[in-house]
């Protein structure tokens, strides 16, 4: 599968976005009524969904490892379902990270693994069934939210505020997957990352809760001086990451989003690592799934984690939303 990188103008608003925006009206359309016309399938146990309405890049994957940390003191046995995107198997499995590599599964499906059972597949009925069946007792979806497909019990949108929604337009003249007036009805509340302001974003869901989250690093690096290389659906999030946590980025290499990178792509990468004497070549958990395993060697990974600011507040929630009052800590 081909990943291509953003087009500049999703960033603002251009002659070439407003000429698009015709065809991302009738994309919207397309996508609506496939929604509306689309029986949603209700599991036998409680759903929850980590969507985002933006091309990829907001954090629905650290936002899905929160919480379920976060609800593990509740639930006996949370299992995740992703379509492993990027992946080329079709049929629905449990995803081992000893037995599965990023051309399979995907790189999320392999990071989500590390934190608990994780289904993977396009058919995600199938997953949820297959996880139904070997006794969870809630699932999280990492994506989902365009889909109805499957019933839902709880719905968050993940907007990252240094990323907002780009130029606010529509596929292709845009980054948005649908509007935001139509992704309005489909979710209960708002998680937002980042202290960056977007309130005329958050002006569109006014009357849903919003909850405050941040990401940090989850252990400190020595070696400040880096050479950064990702493959993300918005690089400029790493790169602020370093940025806030005082690394001296000598050089910012982009790759499009899931890159599968080549040993030409870590040839290139390590000729320019040496032209900075005493850096550490530094990319992201998602992007070493896709590197070479010949070339693994001597790059650092800045591992990231998502921190709500009230996590008792969150929790609270989503368990009133599922009804699930009687369920007892483990």
């Amino acid at each position: 599968m081909k990943f291509l990188k953003q087009p500049n103008f999703w960033n603002k608003e251009t002659w070439v976005s407003n000429s698009l925006s015709p065809l991302g009206n009738l994309w919207n359309t397309i996508v609506q009524n496939k929604y509306h016309k689309t029986h949603s399938y209700k599991a036998s146990i409680p759903v929850i969904c980590i969507g985002n309405v933006v091309m990829g890049g907001a954090g629905k994957t650290p936002t899905t490892i929160a919480l379920n940390k976060l609800l593990k003191t509740t639930f006996k046995d949370i299992h995740i379902i992703s379509r492993g995107y990027g992946g080329y198997i079709k049929e629905s499995l449990r995803v081992n990270e000893n037995k599965h590599n990023y051309l399979q599964v995907g790189d999320e499906s392999l990071l989500l693994s590390r934190e608990a059972t994780t289904w993977s597949g396009p058919d995600r009925i199938s997953s949820i069934k297959k996880a139904a069946h070997r006794n969870a007792d809630l699932l999280i979806m990492d994506d989902g939210l365009q889909s109805n497909a499957i019933h839902k019990d709880v719905s968050f949108l993940v907007l990252d505020s240094i990323q907002g929604v780009g130029n606010g337009k529509i596929f292709p003249a845009g980054p948005l997957r649908e509007s935001l007036s139509d992704v309005y009805d489909k979710i209960d509340a708002v998680i937002k990352i980042g202290n960056e302001d977007c309130c005329s974003i958050l002006s569109c869901f006014s009357d849903k809760p919003v909850f405050e989250a941040s990401i940090t690093p989850q252990r400190i690096h020595k070696n400040k001086d880096v050479v950064a290389f990702c493959g993300l659906g918005c690089p400029k999030k790493f790169l602020k990451t370093l940025e806030q946590e005082n690394f001296n980025v000598h050089h910012f290499e982009i790759f499009p989003d899931h890159h599968p990178y080549t040993i030409l792509d870590m040839v290139k990468l390590k000729k320019i690592h040496k032209k900075f004497p005493g850096s550490t070549l530094i990319t992201t958990e998602k992007d070493w799934f896709r590197i070479p395993p010949t070339h693994i060697e001597n790059i650092s990974i800045l591992n990231i984690s998502l921190h709500f600011e009230n996590e008792e507040n969150i929790k609270k929630f989503i368990l009133e939303r599922i009804n699930n009052i009687d369920i007892q800590p483990v």
